[in-house]
Parts: structure tokens; C-alpha cells; sequence
């Protein structure tokens, strides 16, 4: 599942990835062809996983996002496509997936292969969806856990004020969640040959107007035990990736494509 060459691909993904994301745009933006199901389009499970195993017949990478309601999943595929279907301001229902296609062209070459990346997102609200979507689901490339340092707001059309002080009772929500068994479980249940990555990705940092050292530092020691722990789950620390950003503000997110595209030449997908 995880190979031992992972630096050279991370060399490969910052030193080229910039300039290969940039012809990737030139060619099809991330607002090309695309698909989008959920928000009431898919009335059952079984016609929306027909719809994610007819979007992974060609080449394509599949990135799941998992995490409790309200912390940034839906925005984070938004940030990360460009795709006005996906909404935060509403609640997402069962299951989505965002599926975009691009033209992919490898360094050195002049020819330009079409990729799929399809996006799974879930309703936060109940974590079993997750295992009755996955099992559906062949193969899973990057696995993304969602997490924050700020509550989401009581309503969806209502904002949370940005603050100097981290919301450590809403960092112990996330840790509550994943605390004993329910990591292990969510991971047992996406585990792929074809995963690549784990991403642990903190999100809402653009709500912190005080990112000083030991506020970051902070951050890291509340969410260490969740990263340790899939360090010991996936036994590869080099696969596991943590992203400190900010879904809204794009923060993050080229690292996240960064490692699209690491996938893309690791497993030759075009």
C-alpha cells in the first residue's frame, strides 16, 4: 500500500508541482467538465455509488474526506475545484461527490492524458455513512481527516468572528471523536492498496488573528495524539501528511493538489 520512495515523489511534487499544476490549468482549468451528485440528485446509495464506479472506469484519483459536521468538508472541495455545486452553507445529505476532469501531462512530455479526481464528501452529522459509502468504493488514493480550531456557527447563514484564542473545547469535540477505536475503524474501513496518503488537514486557522509560535504550537500538541495515531495505523510517518490552512481562504490547498499529483506519477494513473 504505502511505497518507501516517498521523498523523491514530495521532491518531485514541490519542485515541479507549481509549474505542472500551472500547464494542468493551461490545458483545463479545474473548472472543466465536471459532475456533481448529492444535495437531493441521488435518491439511494446504490445509484450513487453507480455513479462513483462509472466515474472510476478511466484514469482517476480518489480523494474521501471525513469529519464531524461543520468543520470545512464541502468548502474544502470547493476551494480545491472551483465547483459552485458545492455549498457550505448547506448541509450536505448522505453522501456527494464532486468529479472533474483535467488533462494531466507528464514532465517531459507533450502529450496531455485526460484525468478523473473524484471528491467524496459525507454527511458529518453521522459517521456510519462513511463505511456504507466506502465499501462501495474501490479505490481510495488520499484519505483526508478533517479537523478545526473554531466551532462552526449556529446557522449556516450566520459567520463565526475571527479571534486570538484557539476554541480548545471544540478541539476536544474532534478528539472525543476520533479518541479509542473510531480512528482505527474510519481507517480500517478506507484502507486501500491504492491509498497513497493520509492527510490530517486543521482547517479554520484564518479565524485565529493570533498565529504566533506558541499558539501554533499549541494547535500541534492538541491534535499530535490523532496524527500519532495514524502514523501507527498506516506504520509509514512519511505518508502521513498534516496541513495547517484554511479551506475558505485556499489555505492548504496546493499542498493538496501537490500531492494529486503525487499519486498521479507514483501510480502512473496517466
Amino acid at each position: 500500500m504505502f511505497g518507501s520512495d516517498f521523498l523523491g515523489i514530495l521532491a518531485w511534487g514541490v519542485a515541479a508541482g507549481g509549474a505542472l499544476w500551472g500547464m494542468i490549468k493551461g490545458y483545463k482549468r479545474w473548472a472543466g467538465p465536471r459532475s456533481h451528485v448529492g444535495g437531493g440528485a441521488v435518491v439511494t446509495i446504490v445509484e450513487f455509488l453507480q455513479f462513483v464506479r462509472e466515474k472510476a472506469r478511466g484514469p482517476h484519483v480518489t480523494i474521501f474526506l471525513v469529519a464531524t459536521g461543520g468543520t470545512g468538508k464541502t468548502q474544502l472541495i470547493r476551494s480545491l475545484t472551483n465547483d459552485e455545486n458545492a455549498q457550505p452553507q448547506r448541509k450536505t445529505t448522505v453522501a456527494e461527490m464532486y468529479s472533474h476532469s483535467m488533462n494531466y501531462t507528464m514532465a517531459g512530455s507533450r502529450l496531455a492524458l485526460p484525468v478523473t479526481i473524484n471528491v467524496v464528501d459525507h454527511v458529518g452529522q453521522s459517521m456510519a455513512t462513511v463505511a456504507e459509502i466506502a465499501k462501495g468504493i474501490r479505490d481510495i488514493h488520499i484519505v483526508v481527516f478533517m479537523v478545526d480550531v473554531r466551532e462552526p456557527p449556529p446557522t449556516y447563514n450566520q459567520q463565526v468572528q475571527p479571534s486570538p484564542n484557539v476554541d480548545d473545547a471544540r478541539i476536544k469535540v474532534h478528539r472525543d471523536l476520533w479518541d479509542g477505536d473510531m480512528l482505527s475503524m474510519t481507517y480500517g474501513t478506507l484502507k486501500r492498496d491504492s491509498l497513497c496518503y493520509v492527510v490530517l488537514f486543521i482547517n479554520k486557522l484564518d479565524l485565529l488573528t493570533d498565529r504566533s509560535e506558541a499558539v501554533m504550537n499549541h494547535v500541534r500538541d492538541q491534535y499530535s495524539g490523532i496524527r500519532t495515531e495514524l502514523v501507527n495505523l498506516t506504520h509509514a510517518e512519511d505518508r502521513v501528511v498534516s496541513i495547517y490552512g484554511s479551506a475558505l481562504k485556499g489555505e492548504g490547498v496546493p499542498l493538496l493538489r501537490q500531492l494529486i499529483l503525487a499519486v498521479m506519477k507514483e501510480r502512473s494513473i496517466a
